[in-house]
């Protein structure tokens, strides 16, 4: 065992404590009930829990569905104090899941390339602490799965490029047809993705190779087709069939791709200040939270009780209070303005070292068309809301169409063959370096350093209490809480059998046979040992997906079944 210890490498190490850190950082900061478009998008979630009918919109099912499925394994939990928490930690969990998958396949991805493991988990420490992956990880909406996704159906292009077996063609049907029908937008991008990889290589298959390129096709479409059909019937709509809400029904002004007011930028870098701007928006929100969504959600403890650690005043450190005295204007001294200037400078760093190599002659065209990516997906969402093609989608008093979110499964594919060239020029010390900055550059943009109160103390040991990881957290915030009376980690019935609501509400429990009153926490207990839920957030997991989940599961076989032939073929060319 010690021995085993002994050669875990340092990159995997920071990794997974960078994974492990990240998840539960947004578990107990950010309530993702609160994340955009919650209250819309949770009608698939009612759905599948026999709580509401059909959802009537446009996006694919299998997202929502595998969330239901972690939100019914924690239903033995569920009372109407923590329904909002419970809901928002099996959306976190489930998109957690979906995080491992894409990293799995952009490893594998970037093996290909011939980088280095350790710098490669270096990389990943880095992603999971990247701001915009910590809004696509806590938000109940499709991009976690298409980040989760893309990364394979380039490397199984690769793959087929290397070997021409046209076994990896097939590979990728279930996980394209998944995406086809996910979302419109993250349709238009899997196809620009797949036409820019693989558009030459598909006018070749037709040339030479015309039977089996017709094959691939016909086999497609007959996969397409069955789960088109299952969304559809469940959603009575399709992924081109997006209604917007009124006020989106317009069209932008062809100068939004230009316009830039550096005064108003400068002086007002708030939401809305840049509706009419698509490189301020972008600018702000890269790795910012210009619309105020995330980390600067107003009710998030994110956004709660933080520390102005910087005083006007004659200079000085005042370890007691732990602030700084300095010699200058209090107005130069506001830390939120610095958050979204550091988060500034991070966008324009990135994009002109990205253009840099686009036009540098030591990056292989290969590479190029990996950093060409975000300006892809910023293209095809500028087209759609100055054209209004193939709707109208657009918001003038908002501009949020233009969200980097919304193509932030490419940008993280452009940002990972950036840095892991970075990461590979440097020496260990100087990559130690670089984590540390990252992480409190990370943990400030988020909002620290917090000033400690009762009421921020009490709704973190609350969360913590509900994470399995309970005892493990409590080690680093009984060092950093104020407020500790309550911190000890609770079983799962006294979770469920909150003292609090049996004293002033008349409570019923449901097996989904029969109602039961229950008036103390003895019964209550004696109930929750019987499956028992309360009547009121009482969920049943209904109407499963079976062809969009069959391909789901057929996705993580090919998958599986590809790894397990990588794995074979490695251990035959040893031996030979």
């Amino acid at each position: 065992m010690v021995q085993k210890l002994k050669n875990i490498k340092f990159e995997s190490l920071i990794f997974f404590i960078s994974l492990l850190f990240s998840a539960n950082f947004s578990k107990l900061f950010y309530n993702s009930y609160y994340s955009p478009d919650f209250e819309k998008y949770v009608m698939y979630i009612d759905y599948f829990t026999n709580r509401g009918g059909s959802p009537n919109l446009d996006q694919g099912v299998i997202y929502f569905y595998i969330i239901s499925l972690f939100l019914n394994n924690s239903k033995n939990l569920i009372n109407p104090n923590n329904q909002e928490l419970i809901y928002s930690n099996a959306i976190q969990n489930a998109n957690l899941l979906l995080y491992v998958i894409g990293l799995i396949g952009l490893y594998k991805l970037l093996k290909i390339y011939k980088y280095k493991k350790n710098d490669i988990y270096l990389l990943f420490s880095i992603l999971n602490l990247l701001p915009i992956m910590f809004a696509v990880r806590v938000t109940m909406k499709p991009e976690i799965l298409a980040f989760s996704l893309i990364p394979w159906v380039i490397y199984f292009l690769k793959m087929y490029l290397i070997e021409k077996d046209f076994l990896y063609l097939y590979y990728l049907i279930p996980i394209l047809s998944i995406l086809f029908t996910s979302k419109g937008s993250i349709l238009g991008l899997t196809v620009i993705l797949v036409l820019v990889f693989f558009g030459k290589e598909i006018i070749n298959i037709l040339k030479n190779h015309t039977t089996k390129g017709i094959a691939i096709i016909l086999v497609f479409i007959i996969f397409l087709v069955p789960i088109y059909m299952e969304n559809n019937s469940i959603t009575n709509s399709g992924v081109l069939s997006y209604e917007p809400p009124e006020e989106y029904k317009n069209t932008a002004p062809i100068n939004i791709i230009y316009n830039f007011n550096l005064n108003n930028f400068l002086n007002d870098p708030v939401r809305n200040s840049q509706s009419g701007s698509f490189l301020g928006l972008t600018l702000l929100d890269t790795f910012g939270d210009y619309f105020q969504l995330y980390w600067e959600y107003e009710y998030s403890l994110t956004n709660t009780s933080r520390k102005e650690i910087l005083k006007s005043g004659d200079f000085l450190i005042d370890f007691n209070y732990k602030e700084i005295f300095l010699p200058v204007n209090e107005r130069y001294l506001n830390l939120e303005y610095y958050r979204i200037y550091i988060s500034v400078l991070l966008t324009l760093i990135f994009y002109i070292y990205a253009i840099r190599k686009i036009f540098s002659k030591s990056y292989n065209n290969e590479q190029k068309i990996f950093l060409i990516l975000p300006f892809a997906g910023m293209s095809l969402l500028l087209f759609q809301v100055v054209t209004g093609i193939p709707a109208q989608n657009w918001d003038p008093s908002k501009g949020d169409t233009l969200k980097p979110f919304y193509y932030s499964f490419l940008f993280v594919l452009s940002f990972s063959f950036l840095i892991i060239e970075i990461i590979k020029s440097l020496k260990k010390k100087y990559k130690i370096f670089l984590i540390i900055s990252v992480f409190f550059l990370y943990i400030f943009i988020m909002g620290f350093p917090k000033a400690n109160n009762s009421s921020f103390d009490n709704a973190v040991i609350y969360k913590n209490q509900h994470l399995i990881t309970c005892e493990i957290n409590n080690i680093f915030l009984g060092i950093n809480l104020f407020e500790k009376e309550n911190i000890d980690c609770k079983q799962n019935y006294k979770l469920f059998c909150d003292e609090s609501l049996f004293d002033d509400y008349e409570i019923y429990m449901t097996n989904n046979i029969d109602v039961k009153k229950v008036e103390n926490i003895n019964a209550c207990k004696d109930l929750y040992e019987k499956d028992y839920q309360y009547q009121s957030t009482a969920i049943k997991l209904t109407n499963t997906p079976f062809i969009n989940l069959f391909y789901f599961s057929l996705s993580i076989l090919v998958m599986a079944i590809n790894e397990i032939k990588f794995n074979f073929n490695n251990k035959k060319r040893k031996i030979n």
